[in-house]
């Protein structure tokens, strides 16, 4: 199942004519929900992926505002994420968001450049940090270390 919200009801109003347009809308369940709500809605791990053009950091928002913002986004990530789930970003600038998802345990799997019209954004894709058996290491980097010591 797919699920979208937003908590503007011109933005479900687009996201429904997007959806009718390519020929989705009857795979997608759109509600009107603020993003603080959204673990009354799910169960904690019960998402695979969460998909999202959040706010941004612009002259009528105080770089502070979005701080608390995406910190509180990637907590909530965090509760309704399954293990192995990820969250997929479209913004100008992700300088903001890895801060958040580095507090949360998220890392920057991915980021690529893609372009809405002239304006040039960041498609940014944050997937958790797994710690080893020891915890002392992120366990792909333990993987990597067992794999370099078979080859010596």
């Amino acid at each position: 199942n797919i699920y979208g919200s937003d908590y503007l009801l011109a933005s479900l109003s687009m996201a429904k004519k997007n959806a009718k347009i390519g020929g989705v809308d009857k795979f997608i369940a759109l509600t009107k929900m603020e993003a603080e709500w959204l673990d009354t809605k799910w169960e904690k791990g019960a998402v695979d992926k969460i998909i999202t053009h959040p706010p941004e950091f612009s002259k009528h928002q105080n770089p502070r505002t979005m701080e608390k913002l995406y910190d509180a986004f990637f907590y909530n990530a965090g509760y309704l994420l399954k293990k192995d789930g990820v969250v997929a970003v479209v913004v100008r600038d992700t300088s903001l968001l890895k801060k958040a998802a580095s507090k949360h345990k998220f890392k920057l799997s991915e980021e690529k450049t893609v372009f809405s019209g002239q304006q040039e954004l960041k498609f940014a894709i944050f997937s958790r940090r797994v710690s080893s058996p020891q915890g002392n290491e992120p366990a792909d980097q333990a993987e990597k270390n067992e794999s370099a010591d078979e080859h010596d």
